[in-house]
């Protein structure tokens, strides 16, 4: 399973954002400061239903907007799904949707895409997603960046 694209709508420094990926490894990679670290908090916000560095969704939400849009395509074996995350600032709680139905809690979500636990699960699916950010990359080390440097994905921003 993997994540063939994805669509950004005032998700962290992002006005809107697009990125497209091919399966197996890809490498994120541009200057300081431009939102790489943002892209990847995102993409796990598709795979896991939350984002890695906060507990609360709403200081996702770009400054001075009220909510934000992430939408992604994930691919397996048996075609593709579209998973949408509406993140709001408060009170209102975060929608998730999956190929356009509303999901009631985030353990139906965890169960497709294979992140809920073993008692609850009922589809076996398998979604791999490790990111590299910069508070952990010491453990990662540059001769591990540079053994992936065949596959990039570069960010295109639109105002």
């Amino acid at each position: 399973m993997f994540i063939k694209d994805i669509e950004l709508y005032n998700y962290r420094n992002y006005p809107f954002a697009k990125a497209e990926f091919s399966e197996g490894v890809n490498i994120i990679c541009g200057p300081n400061g431009q939102g790489k670290t943002n892209l990847l908090e995102a993409v796990t916000f598709l795979a896991c239903g939350r984002a890695f560095r906060t507990r609360k969704d709403a200081v996702t939400v770009r400054f001075d907007c009220d909510s934000a849009y992430i939408k992604g395509t994930v691919c397996d074996n048996d075609g593709f799904d579209e998973i949408e995350a509406k993140l709001f600032t408060q009170p209102r709680r975060k929608q998730i949707f999956i190929n356009g139905v509303k999901q009631k809690t985030l353990s139906s979500y965890e169960v497709l895409i294979g992140t809920a636990t073993p008692k609850n699960a009922i589809i076996e699916t398998e979604f791999k997603n490790v990111s590299v950010i910069p508070a952990n990359i010491d453990l990662a080390g540059a001769e591990v960046a540079l053994r992936y440097a065949g596959s990039r994905v570069g960010l295109g921003e639109e105002t």
